[in-house]
């Protein structure tokens, strides 16, 4: 199933959990929050490889993200998805490829259960089954792990996770291997009651194995900045953002290298619906947690982006 149906399935899935459980919010004394986001991303990343110079490409993705999460006393239950249509022109003028568009859309769809105190902070574990396309192939992902938040004061929110992932597909030649860490860390700082700035940081520690020869290591980093500011009472805010990241596959004893380095802008906007919308703060505190991975989805796949940056 490719990204797009796997998109529209996580949203049907969604819009009836979140039905589901509005119904049945009388009976059990369960509420319900969600939020839906949309933007456009823009990319620039370069690639170099050891002893062979570099070259850059510019992406651009139109992205969307949902979640709904069901609450019932300290407990919370989560579904969500989110999709990133990554497109470039591929460089190359051989065969098969040539100078085209290049669409690689990426995505997930997932959940979390985890406790909360909306006073104190959170903690629990979320999983999810990403998709990468690399061509008419898929490239899927199981990611799942354990994350947890606290609530400093009303201003302030500090958070991390780790997830361990690994890929579920064989594809290009013969076996492929993907799998290691992703963790993350970062702080929200609530300026005023509609206004937030957001900075995070993530690593990802990963080996890659094809066919019978040695894994190679393939590692990353990513530091994200955005802010956020509430148009409306009602939930509808907008947000802005940056993000740098590299990712490094070493190929033998360190020598020989393929690295990728993205500069990312983003912006977008982003409506909240159920719990409590008193202010930004009390809105993230009682609605979804983030489950989107930055380097599966948020990023070009490393492979598609250096087949389309080929020095």
């Amino acid at each position: 199933m490719n990204t797009f149906l796997k998109f529209g399935a996580s949203a049907s899935i969604l819009a009836a959990f979140a039905v589901l459980s509005n119904g049945a919010q009388a009976a059990t004394g369960c509420t319900i929050a969600g939020a839906v986001t949309s933007g456009d991303l823009y990319t620039n990343d370069e690639l170099r490889v050891s002893g062979s110079g570099h070259a850059d490409d510019d992406w651009n993705a139109l992205f969307g993200e949902g979640a709904a999460v069901t609450t019932c006393d300290v407990w919370n239950f989560q579904g969500d998805f989110a999709y990133y249509d990554f497109q470039t022109e591929i460089k190359l003028t051989s065969p098969p490829f040539g100078n085209k568009n290049f669409d690689t859309p990426q995505g997930h769809f997932g959940g979390a259960v985890f406790w909360r105190d909306p006073t104190a902070g959170d903690f629990g574990v979320a999983a999810s089954r990403v998709d990468q396309e690399l061509f008419t192939k898929n490239n899927d992902y199981y990611r799942f792990g354990a994350f947890g938040d606290f609530f400093l004061n009303d201003q302030v929110t500090l958070g991390a996770g780790a997830h361990y992932f690994a890929n579920v597909d064989d594809f290009v030649v013969g076996k492929k291997d993907h799998d290691g860490f992703e963790l993350s860390a970062g702080a929200k700082f609530y300026a005023t009651p509609d206004l937030k700035f957001s900075l995070d940081g993530e690593l990802m520690l990963g080996q890659v194995a094809v066919s019978t020869s040695p894994k190679f290591d393939l590692n990353g980093f990513a530091i994200t900045g955005q802010a956020d500011y509430r148009f409306m009472d009602d939930g509808l805010s907008g947000f802005v953002g940056a993000r740098y990241a590299e990712r490094t596959l070493d190929l033998g004893g360190g020598s020989s290298k393929v690295s990728l380095d993205d500069m990312q802008v983003f912006a977008g906007l982003s409506y909240a619906f159920g719990g409590d919308k008193s202010s930004l703060a009390s809105q993230d505190r009682t609605g979804p947690v983030n489950n989107t991975s930055t380097f599966f989805e948020k990023l070009p796949g490393f492979l598609n982006a250096a087949i389309a940056n080929d020095p």
